[in-house]
């Protein structure tokens, strides 16, 4: 018999099946975990790459932003023009009242008119004094519009024969509605 210097002793290590299948599940949830974020990472990259690509597109070129900017320089003026042709338009209807209630031998050469106060000041000549007199009573039956008128000069010139005169018209805001 031989002397075995240090006794052997089997032991059988019980290798429990729930174990073996936590290991095994582990290692899956692991492995799935591991491409789980090496997916998601080369998935944000892409998505950062087209973001960048993105933003060179919308960026603006020094050329775009210059014309911008003369695009807004037009569109104030256009805005301010815009001020201007509306009252104009306004304005116009004051001298469609005049052409409409001119007596057909009275003629205007000259007027000034002053926007806070809605005045005109009208210069005419006509033939006679009779005319300067109906163009008066034309002018004072449209109290609708009118708020007053005063002839202030009247001359006759003799090397013409016409009489000069001049007239202050005061008109009701309603005018410039029309």
């Amino acid at each position: 018999m031989a002397i075995e210097i240090s006794p052997r002793i089997e032991t059988k290590i019980k290798k429990s099946l729930w174990a073996i299948l936590f290991v095994v599940f582990s290692a899956l949830v692991a492995l799935s975990l591991l491409l789980s974020y090496l997916y998601f990472k080369s998935a944000a990259r892409e998505v950062q790459a087209e973001i960048i690509q993105k933003e060179k597109l919308l960026a603006k070129t020094s050329a775009e932003k210059a014309l911008e900017d003369k695009v807004k320089q037009y569109e104030t003026k256009i805005n301010a023009f815009k001020k201007i042709f509306s009252e104009h338009k306004k304005i116009l209807s004051v001298f469609e009242f005049i052409e409409r209630n001119t007596h057909p031998d009275v003629w205007f050469e000259s007027f000034q008119w002053q926007s806070k106060s809605l005045t005109m000041q009208l210069s005419g000549k006509t033939n006679n004094l009779d005319n300067v007199g109906q163009q008066l009573i034309i002018f004072r039956k449209q109290r609708d519009v009118l708020k007053g008128i005063r002839l202030s000069q009247v001359d006759k010139d003799e090397e013409t024969g016409l009489v000069d005169f001049s007239l202050e018209i005061t008109f009701n805001s309603k005018i410039l509605n029309q």
